[in-house]
């Protein structure tokens, strides 16, 4: 998406919901990524955030 500058994804909420339930049940199968997921749900800093999930 990076490489060909995509400004919007046009979907249907359906298989959005089927992205979000496989993504949240993939964190809440281990305690460290639902301790990290819980911590930066609670941070209110952007700059933070962005440091912190950081894209390679």
């Amino acid at each position: 998406m990076k490489k060909n500058r995509v400004t919007a994804i046009i979907g249907v909420p359906r298989v959005f919901k089927l992205f979000y339930d496989g993504i949240k049940q993939q964190i809440d199968a281990k305690f460290i990524t639902r301790f990290i997921y819980k911590m930066m749900s609670n941070v209110k800093s952007l700059k933070i955030k962005r440091k912190f999930c950081k894209s390679s």
